[in-house]
């Protein structure tokens, strides 16, 4: 088995070299750049006024097993998607989230909402601009969500070319909307193509207010429709077949949602047929009747019916009947219209069959009159391909990213249609023609793709919709996916091998990027296409595939290669999430190496995500730049203060806080403009912003910051505005150009939580403006406005903080930024601090994105923990003190004097970043842990979680593993004390489990288990046995002989919660039984209230191997190897069809019930090498450097959350080719190097050298392992 003990592995000392030979067999044993320029050829984000893109156009047949599907929700001859969202005008939105842009995205969950009650003087207004003038002769109005008093009642509809001249096309009044989210239809006569639309509201409900939810328009008329009775179904009278469960009920035929539906458990048959009956809120004439397939199972849909009337509910008469109907995909509607001109109050539909299922559904039944004759519209010739690809407002549903909007701007490509069969299945679409763009050997193809959904709550497993990709064809006939061009992932540029790599990501955008040119150069482009190829499907019945593409770029792109390693950085990867899902959940930090303070650019306010990656529709600004010591979204910030150039705002006209307020001094921005590093942050607003052309830029010291200011010679104002948005605050400009200010926000949610408090004091801050201004003026206290005059096109500032004192503040920003230091001194220091530190590794045969990757995993190792203590002494004579967290109050500080280091969440970063601060960094690592046990001498504790004191978060003491485990490895620092806090975690009964200790103490050290009766019982007691092996190790080493004999022994209670009879570890109730004693009640698959919160953030499966100390006691227990390997093999085969998913995150893994989106699960893959089986350790841990790592370019980076470095140590320590599954164990197991060589410049000056020299993405299996030229 390749383990390195660790003492050899820093026996290193001498220049080593571990020689990894890599092949592509699974063996079952133990640059300087060329230079250039970017030049553009060719780019489109779908917007408004980018024409000649063609609208689903096949490409010479090839077409096989591609079917169409049909609009759901749209009008015939639809066109909505030519609306250009960055145009209209009218009323005001209420909100930005409920806008005027809300009504173009044939969404009726979303709005426009105004705060107007309309008249005929003073109408609410919707002013709409086409992208080319159409002839538009219906249109289609939807009610909202609520509020029915606010829905529109009478308005008219009018055209113009001009936008000043406007003619009169449609009015109505006295339109009501009997239910929410209900659509309406309506026609006109017209026979001009305009330009401009605009629809004037003259009378709503009776609200004060004014909403809708939908316009769309189209330039035919609509077929076959009359009045809509829907909403006249008295849904209290509904009666027949039972509804299998309340929220798949009969209700939901009604609810124009095809989404959602009525299941009823039961085959239909002649004699005894599935029937829904309903009375009509008054009588009505029937004569048209829409049904919709239900969301999955096709052999449930009704195929044959009657539809019946009735005066009574009793004496039935059949209107229409229908036999063998066949629905061809999920949530397609028929519509079906006979004779009738007789108002029946009654009606009711008959199911005599369906298509095979023991169950039968359907997901509407909408009611309509007789429709008017209808003149025939334009028909589509001009569409030829069964798979849809049309300008769209992007997706309506995401799990992380924003809706009704591309990738940017508002438009993006929708490509939509059905895969027929089981077999293969391709549809090539043009969408843009006649192009010649050359490719030279740096042109690069770009774009971004969402594959979707077609059902957001049905996740298809098969991943049909993540087959599809932008294609070309060549002037020579060829396309660019048949000649393996690769894109920054290593996978082929082309519809089927995307699918097939496990990368994409469903419901959210993914970027690929790729060099044509290392495979086309010389070849002209002619054509633009989108490609759907899958080879098969699994399922045999028909399946929708739907997705979205943005941003096409075709350029060339030089090849970059950077001199600075701190230049690889990227600190947003990680920033593209919403706390119900996570690519990482990060905070950008400029900051220095476990810097005091980091600064932050913020497009939020007051968010414990301050930062939003997309940026789209209305979403595109950035509020300004904040000093933050944010410890996790879920524990939230503490010590902020923000600051933001302006040019927008006259400072005479400020006399109150909301004058500077971030909505106020939010200014538009583009990542093209903005340059995110460790050591460096820069952003240009864009003009006409309210920060219109100004250049930001910030770059770190520990404690302090420079910033500079770029104002345009033409800036109608030059203002910097301060704010403190969390809490209170207070603000003072002095006469010699300085300003002091202070923060009193000390927990995460601020204001919003005042009550929970971490031990955070006010923070203080001095700054400096370098150049003389002519007014500042405070408002509300804490808010503040400089203006410069007309002259002044340059500006900088510099602060420092502190938790000490407004004194304390001014001489930290005189020790670090000295009197002759400028920004730019500043910036070379950072930048030089950074390169050093990421300068520990190098590697060669990297790609770039394994180069951002790889050192951007490593700043954000880096990052943590952040040192809390102030120098009070000079710079040749230090002398450290710190706020205590334990101590003193907010006004009054106890001021005490030591090393202090905080933000870390121990059962996090126990598994992989301290291990890493060990190996690269060890004299660091222990003037860290010093830190960390001065927590201990200053309150008696060291709690589970520190922002800067204790927090009460997650479970276990696993700050007693990551001192065992430094203690093992020789990391210098005070064991003995370290050694107590151990102990006394261990050992005493916590009077207060937020500051320390363990549960259940008094009674699970005596009978070994930690029980049911609290909160996530069983992860506590399995980390409790890990910590005490921990414990054990100290002991040893410091020779306490008994104590290391009781932890030993203690480290083997995990056997205690193994379940020989079912052959599960699970919970444990306080009399001993376990929580399950039958298996067909026990789910391993079982998440948080599902599992009774027995575990956290894991199932029963991600436990199976947790006992990491004692992996030989696992296997004895699963009753030897083969059983073992079994069950690990179950776990990573597992099909998660039908299962618990704690996360959602979790699917995207792809590697059963393996999740790498949280910590429980990162040992698992080294399991096979402890089980002899180490090729599939190799194979899975290059699949997740491959897969769980992507998306940096656009915010994303990780799946799950990043964890304070957790996560991006497991990265960087497996990417060199070895991990640590079990702390406290001396040994690094080998998994598969990911570079050709890797090189660790450790301490003591020598070099560790990994050298894999036929590494690539085939030869992954490691055949053989030399240590310093010896076979190992």
């Amino acid at each position: 088995m390749p383990i390195i003990p660790f003492k050899k592995f820093l026996a290193v000392f001498l220049a080593a070299v571990v020689l990894v030979t890599l092949g592509n067999t699974a063996i079952p044993v133990a640059v300087s750049a060329d230079s250039g320029e970017q030049v553009t050829y060719f780019i489109t984000s779908f917007e408004a006024g980018e024409g000649n893109m063609l609208e689903s156009q096949l490409e010479e047949n090839r077409v096989k097993n591609v079917g169409f599907v049909a609009d759901v929700g749209r009008l015939v001859g639809d066109v909505t998607y030519l609306v250009r969202s960055d145009t209209l005008s009218g009323s005001p939105d209420y909100k930005p989230e409920e806008g005027k842009h809300n009504l173009f995205d044939y969404n009726t969950g979303s709005k426009f909402l105004t705060a107007m009650r309309p008249t005929s003087q003073n109408p609410v207004e919707v002013v709409l601009e086409l992208e080319q003038p159409v002839k538009v002769v219906s249109y289609l109005i939807a009610s909202a969500n609520d509020e029915s008093g606010r829905d529109p009642v009478a308005w008219t509809i009018s055209g113009s070319n001009d936008r000043n001249t406007w003619t009169l096309l449609d009015n109505r009044s006295g339109v009501t909307f009997s239910s929410r989210q209900q659509k309406k239809t309506f026609e006109f006569e017209n026979t001009t193509a305009y330009k401009f639309y605009k629809i004037t509201i003259t009378q709503n409900n009776g609200a004060p207010m004014t909403q809708f939810s939908e316009l769309q328009l189209a330039d035919r008329r609509q077929p076959g429709i009359g009045t809509d009775y829907t909403g006249l179904v008295d849904l209290d009278s509904l009666s027949g077949s039972d509804d299998f469960k309340p929220e798949e009920s009969k209700p939901m035929l009604f609810d124009h949602n095809t989404f959602s539906k009525f299941l009823t458990n039961k085959k239909p048959t002649t004699n005894d047929p599935v029937v829904v009956a309903f009375r009509m809120k008054k009588p009505v004439p029937v004569s048209t009747y829409i049904i919709g397939a239900g969301p999955d199972e096709l052999t449930r849909n009704p195929k044959s019916w009657r539809f019946e009337g009735s005066q009574n509910g009793t004496n039935w008469v059949t209107l229409d009947q229908q036999f063998g109907i066949v629905f061809k995909a999920e949530q397609e509607t028929q519509r079906f219209t006979f004779s009738n001109q007789t108002e029946y109050s009654y009606y009711r539909i008959v199911i005599t069959e369906n298509n095979g299922a023991p169950m039968t559904q359907f997901s509407e039944l909408q009611l309509y009159g007789a429709a008017e004759e209808q003149t025939p519209g334009e028909d589509d010739s001009d569409i030829n391909s069964p798979m849809k690809t049309r300008k769209s407002r992007g997706p309506a549903a995401s799990f992380n990213t924003l809706t009704s909007t591309g990738w940017t701007g508002w438009g993006a490509l929708e490509v939509l249609g059905r895969h027929i069969g089981s077999q293969e299945a391709y549809c090539y679409n043009v969408i843009y023609d006649g192009l010649s763009i050359p490719v030279t050997k740096n042109t690069r193809l770009s774009y971004v793709f969402f594959p979707a959904l077609y059902n957001p709550n049905d996740y298809d497993f098969d991943f049909t919709s993540q087959h599809m990709a932008v294609d070309l064809k060549f002037t020579d006939g060829s396309y660019l996916s048949e000649l393996q061009a690769k894109d920054q992932n290593g996978t082929i540029v082309s519809p089927h091998a995307q699918g097939q790599s496990g990368i994409l990501a469903y419901m959210q955008w993914n970027h690929i990027y790729s060099n044509i040119g290392e495979v086309a150069e010389g070849k002209t482009i002619e054509k633009i296409l989108i490609g759907y190829h899958k080879s098969e499907n699994p399922s045999g019945e028909d399946k929708v595939f739907l997705g979205y593409f943005d941003d096409i770029v075709i350029e060339d792109v030089p090849e970059v290669e950077y001199e600075h390693l701190s230049d690889y950085v990227n600190i947003l990867r990680g920033t593209n999430n919403t706390l119900m899902y996570s690519r990482g959940l990060t905070t950008p930090l400029v900051t220095m190496p476990h810097g005091f303070n980091a600064y932050v650019p913020m497009t939020e306010s007051k968010s414990t995500l301050p930062y939003y990656y997309q940026l789209a529709g209305t979403k595109t600004k950035l509020r300004h730049m904040g000093i933050t010591h944010a410890a996790s979204p879920w524990l939230g910030d503490w010590g902020t203060w923000q600051f933001m150039p302006n040019t927008s705002i006259n400072i005479n006209d400020v006399t109150r806080g909301d004058d500077i307020s971030a909505d106020k001094r939010a200014a538009d921005f583009t990542h093209a403009n903005e340059v995110a590093k460790a050591h460096y942050y820069s952003i240009t607003f864009n003009d006409g912003s309210a920060a219109s052309g100004v250049k930001m830029e910030v770059t770190p010291t520990s404690h302090a910051m420079y910033a500079r200011f770029t104002f345009p010679a033409n800036s109608a104002n030059r203002n910097l505005i301060f704010d403190c948005e969390w809490a209170s605050g207070g603000l003072t400009f002095n006469s010699d150009g300085s300003f002091t200010a202070y923060s009193d926000h000390i927990y995460g949610h601020g204001e919003y939580s005042p009550n929970r408090v971490n031990g955070a004091t006010r923070m203080y801050i001095y700054g400096v403006i370098d150049q003389n201004y002519e007014d500042a003026k405070v408002v509300n206290s804490k808010q503040g406005i400089v203006s410069f005059g007309s002259g002044t096109t340059v500006v900088t500032m510099k602060l420092a903080t502190s938790f000490i004192s407004a004194e304390q503040a001014k001489k930290n920003l005189e020790l670090e930024i000295g009197t002759n230091d400028t920004f730019d001194t500043i910036f070379q220091k950072a930048q030089k601090a950074w390169d050093d530190q990421l300068g520990i590794i190098e590697v060669e045969g990297a790609t770039h994105d394994q180069l951002v990757t790889l050192y951007s995993c490593l700043y954000r190792m880096f990052c943590y923990p952040i040192l809390y203590s102030e120098n009070i002494g000079t710079a040749e004579n230090e002398n450290w003190a710190y706020s205590s967290p334990y101590s003193g109050s907010l006004t009054s500080p106890n001021v005490k004097s030591g090393k202090m280091y905080t933000i870390n969440g121990f059962w996090d970063t126990y598994r992989s970043a301290w291990p890493a601060y060990f190996l690269l960094t060890p004299t660091m690592a222990g003037e860290m842990l010093d830190g960390i046990v001065e927590h201990y001498k200053d309150s008696g504790w060291v709690s589970r979680w520190l922002a800067p004191g204790a927090i009460n978060c997650m479970v276990g003491t696993n700050i007693d593993a990551i001192f065992g485990d430094a203690m093992v490895k020789g990391i210098k620092f005070d064991y003995e004390s370290a050694f107590a806090a151990s102990l006394k975690n261990s050992a005493v009964v916590s009077n207060d489990i937020n500051k320390g200790g363990r549960i259940q103490t008094v009674t699970s050290i005596f009978r070994g288990w930690t029980s049911t009766s609290v909160h996530e019982g069983f992860s506590w007691g399995m980390e409790d046995t890990i910590n005490d092996f921990a414990i054990s190790r100290m002991a040893e080493i410091l020779g306490r002989t008994d104590e290391a004999e009781y932890y030993k022994n203690r480290a083997l209670y995990y056997v205690n919660y193994f379940n020989k009879d079912l052959g599960w570890f699970m919970a444990r109730n306080d009399d001993g039984s376990f929580r399950y004693s039958r298996i067909e009640d026990f789910n391993p698959s079982a998440w948080h209230e599902r599992s009774y919160w027995d575990y956290c953030e894991a199932n029963a499966w991600n436990m199976s191997f947790t006992a990491v100390q004692d992996v030989q006691g696992i296997i004895n227990l699963y009753g030897g190897k083969e059983k073992a390997i079994e069950r690990l093999d179950n776990l990573f085969n597992a099909d998660l069809r039908g299962q618990d998913v704690g996360m959602r995150e979790m699917r995207e893994v792809r590697l059963g019930q393996y999740n790498h989106t949280n910590e429980p699960s990162l040992h698992l893959i080294y399991m096979y090498s402890y089980l002899g089986q180490p090729y599939k350790t190799q194979k899975y841990v290059r699949s997740v450097l491959s897969r769980c790592y992507a998306g940096s370019s656009i915010g994303q980076g990780y799946l799950g959350d990043e964890d304070n470095g957790q996560m991006s140590a497991w990265y960087v320590l497996n990417a060199l080719g070895f991990y640590t599954p079990s702390v406290g164990n001396p040994e690094y197991v080998i998994g598969s190097p990911l570079f050709k060589k890797a090189t660790i410049h450790l301490e003591n000056g020598k070099d560790l050298v990994i050298s894999a020299p036929n590494n690539s993405r085939e030869n992954i299996y490691v055949q053989s392992v030399k240590f310093n030229g010896k076979e190992y």
